[in-house]
């Protein structure tokens, strides 16, 4: 495939003439049928099916199928080798020839190529929303199931992955968990449970907020049904989850040991977004860690990390605006361990500054957490305590109300209220005090009166502004 590349423009490859042989046409065919499971069951196998497409196109010309197989190329160039700007012009390329050959039928297959696996190397995530929403729309219509539902499927993780109120979040998840449901498609539904039971523990509705069991799916079984299925994306999906909340609620030893289980099946998630947020949590699950660990297991580790920020390095240098605040936490973190303070003081700021004008919740606040915790190890408990309430209101902005709890309880004489100079008066403590749990409707601060405001000035739909007004 390489070879017939060389010396070629993309865009020849949209001039190619039209494929006729109709044994060719029945192996594109086959080819892109059997790339989802392929993708899902052997990674390791998956770029050959799509290199096969790709020279059957150059050979024998261009088929709508074509479309697909330039599109997925693209995805295996940004996420297996890299190459971020020839990646992008083959997802833009297939998208292109689709809309060109007027292949409408295959415009949820193209869309999920362009908005899972590649536009996020270049652009922001939420650019990848309206699209997939049109995709599985348009894929319910005309019969595509399969890829209208993983559109789908990949909406509701990148409304969560950009930092949308996991109350949104949830209602989204139930509402295709239910379509995916009643057209038997269980694979979807599954992959949507597992998303749900990661939103309903940050939302303080499970017993333990680190093991996905509850509600929506337990982790026992999704990780049996899925080893003996060989779907080692769910897998993946499985372990990444499981590291995220581990590292979220201070479970960092849990958390090192998932994203461990997760980078075995890290093949399995090539080109998603699924793949970046791994190399996060793991950089910092090591980094947590790394005061714990022996000598030997401390270079391992920071050989890890390093190894970790040189492909963030090259992703933030694509798309800043998805990964440079990735990149700057743990640059934050590495400078901690490593006693470098002005360095990760620095970096803690930049990671919060950047995190926050391009709205990734999550992770402004867990930014925000990360530089409480080491000023508070330096002793500036004024900066701690900006830093802790920050991160607060952050959680709370997602809804992540289990996290909201875990940090009063953890940050606690931070977040006490100053002493009142006259005791003599007494002044109710709806006024003055802080609620320990934001279950108590005593705790209406001004934030949630600015909140309100907000959602009043901004919603016109009465039913949308009720429920808002509610749930703050």
């Amino acid at each position: 495939t390489q070879a017939m590349l060389a010396g070629k423009s993309i865009e020849e490859f949209s001039d190619l003439p039209a494929m006729t042989d109709p044994d060719k046409l029945a192996a594109m065919h086959i080819l892109v049928t059997a790339t989802n499971p392929v993708y899902f069951s052997n990674p390791k196998m998956f770029p050959l099916l799509v290199f096969h497409m790709v020279d059957l196109s150059i050979e024998y010309g261009n088929s709508t199928n074509s479309a697909f197989g330039f599109g997925v190329f693209g995805i295996i160039l940004c996420g297996a080798f890299g190459q971020i700007e020839e990646g992008y012009q083959f997802g833009l390329l297939g998208q292109n020839l689709q809309e060109g050959l007027k292949a409408r039928e295959l415009t949820a297959r193209v869309s999920m190529n362009m908005n899972v696996g590649t536009i996020h190397w270049k652009e922001h995530l939420r650019g990848s929303l309206d699209p997939l929403l049109q995709g599985y729309k348009t894929g319910l219509e005309l019969g595509d199931l399969e890829f209208g539902l993983f559109c789908a499927v990949s909406y509701c993780n990148n409304l969560f992955y950009t930092g949308r109120e996991l109350l949104f979040v949830e209602q989204e998840l139930v509402k295709f968990e239910e379509v995916a449901h009643r057209l038997k498609h269980y694979h979807h539904e599954q992959n949507n449970t597992l998303f749900r039971q990661v939103v309903l523990n940050l939302g303080g509705r499970s017993d333990d907020p680190c093991r996905l069991q509850g509600e929506a799916c337990d982790e026992t079984e999704v990780i049996t049904s899925a080893t003996e299925a060989k779907n080692r994306t769910r897998l993946h999906q499985v372990y990444a989850n499981k590291t995220l909340l581990s590292y979220l609620f201070h479970d960092y030893s849990s958390a090192l040991q998932n994203a461990r289980l997760a980078e075995n099946e890290a093949d399995a998630v090539m080109g998603s977004y699924h793949q970046p947020q791994h190399n996060l949590f793991y950089s910092l699950a090591l980094l947590a860690m790394y005061p714990e660990l022996p000598d030997l297991a401390q270079k391992e580790a920071m050989e890890k990390v390093s190894v970790n920020q040189e492909f963030m390095k090259n992703w933030a240098e694509h798309a800043p605006m998805n990964y440079r605040h990735k990149f700057d936490l743990v640059e934050a973190e590495r400078a901690r361990v490593l006693d470098h303070a002005e360095d990760a003081r620095a970096s803690y700021a930049r990671a919060i500054d950047h995190a926050r004008s391009e709205e990734f919740l999550m992770e402004e606040a867990i930014a925000c957490e990360c530089a409480a915790r080491y000023h508070l190890e330096l002793g500036m408990k004024d900066a701690a305590t900006k830093y802790i309430k920050d991160a607060r209101h952050a959680f709370l902005r997602w809804n992540a109300s289990a996290k909201v709890n875990d940090i009063d309880e953890r940050y606690a004489a931070l977040l006490a209220p100053a002493p009142v100079e006259d005791s003599s008066k007494e002044i109710p403590a709806r006024i003055v005090g802080r609620s320990t749990r934001i279950s108590n409707s005593d705790a209406l601060d001004f934030t949630t009166v600015y909140k309100a405001t907000q959602a009043i000035s901004g919603e016109i739909v009465l039913s949308d502004l009720f429920k808002k007004l509610i749930l703050i």
